[in-house]
Formats: C-alpha cells, structure tokens, sequence
C-alpha cells in the first residue's frame, strides 16, 4: 500500500509538470521566419509612445482569421501586409496611460502571443526570441497654426 501511495505521488507529479510545459499552442499552420519589435515615440501635439510588432511568416493560409496579439503586458488588434513577396503579421501597441496592462499570458519581454481563428477553432501562438530595432522617433512639423 505504501508504494501504491508513492507511485501515484510521483504520477502525479510527472502530470503536474508536464501539464506546466505545454505550449499555449497547437500545431502551427504557418511557419514565423523572424520577429522584430521596434520602439517608437511620437513628441507631436500629444506625447506618446508603443512598439510595432513585426513577424516575418512563410505558409500562409488565406483562411486564417487574424486577432489580437498580446506583448509586453499589452494587447493590440493583429493584421497581415504583404512587402517585397512576403507576409509580415502587423502588431501596432500604443501605450497611452498606465494601468493598461493586460496579464493575460506570463510572457517574457521578448516573447508574444498571437490569437486567431482556423477552421472556426480559435488557436494561439506563441513567439519566442523577438529581436529589437532601433527605436524611432516622429514629430509633428510645425506647431499647427497658420498664420
């Protein structure tokens, strides 16, 4: 009886931690060639600031109904552009106030969460190793007023 004990102690545990591991996602139905992030600051009439979210992917599937993506504890609306022949998902985070986190997902800083939809089913990918640009910095040309 003491070993039975011992034996599901340990079963559950193997369980336990290998419920832990799993990924967020299912099988991928597109493949991620690279991720970049990139900073960017606005000193126009209002300050602001976010990142753009770029992930560079190779077997797309047209029926794929794009969501959100979730990075750095934000969540922005997700969408596809085609540049130079190639696929690029588009994630644009502003950030306008704090206190606007989203903890949806336990992610590091250089890791992201895309939402969509295939087949009806919604479905989840995680992105790892996101690598960082150089930041870029706009303002508004002139003040505004015409005189």
């Amino acid at each position: 009886m003491k070993y039975v004990k011992e034996v599901m102690a340990i079963a559950l545990m193997i369980s336990y931690s290998g419920f832990t591991q799993q990924d967020v996602c299912g099988e991928p139905v597109f493949s991620v060639e690279k991720a970049v992030c990139k900073a960017w600051y606005n000193r126009g009439e209002q300050l602001s600031s976010g990142w753009r979210l770029k992930i560079k992917v190779s077997n797309w599937d047209e029926t794929i109904v794009l969501e959100k993506a979730y990075f750095r504890n934000s969540e922005a609306q997700l969408r596809l552009e085609s540049q130079k022949s190639s696929f690029w998902l588009i994630a644009d985070f502003e950030i306008s106030k704090k206190g606007d986190e989203v903890n949806t997902f336990n992610l590091k800083k250089d890791e992201a969460i895309l939402s969509y939809q295939k087949d009806g089913k919604k479905r989840h990918c995680k992105i790892v190793d996101i690598k960082s640009e150089k930041p870029s910095f706009h303002q508004a040309m002139g003040d505004g007023k015409r005189e």
